[in-house]
């Protein structure tokens, strides 16, 4: 299994339901792409306040390294990223 762990922060100008709306196509990509296993995502709510900026998370399990090569180039990702990236100050991965 293979995983990829994403960090996000929202731009102060994106809204509750741009966000939501981001999040859940995240999601859906577990059943729009053969060999992802799972995705994980929501607010990052560390207890011990060691967030620092980053507001979301996101954990993407694969099959293995071929099926995270296929996602990544997958068209339903990229769309994706043209709809995510616009509304973020910030992604680490």
């Amino acid at each position: 299994m293979v995983r990829q762990m994403l960090m996000l922060q929202f731009r102060a100008d994106a809204s509750t339901l741009q966000i939501q709306q981001a999040l859940g196509e995240f999601s859906a990509l577990a059943r729009l792409i053969d060999g992802i296993r799972s995705i994980g995502l929501g607010a990052n709510m560390h207890p011990e306040n060691l967030a620092k900026y980053l507001s979301h998370g996101v954990l993407v399990s694969f099959e293995a390294v071929p099926a995270q090569d296929h996602y990544l180039i997958h068209l339903d990702h990229r769309a994706l990223k043209q709809a995510l990236v616009p509304l973020l100050a910030d992604l680490l991965c």
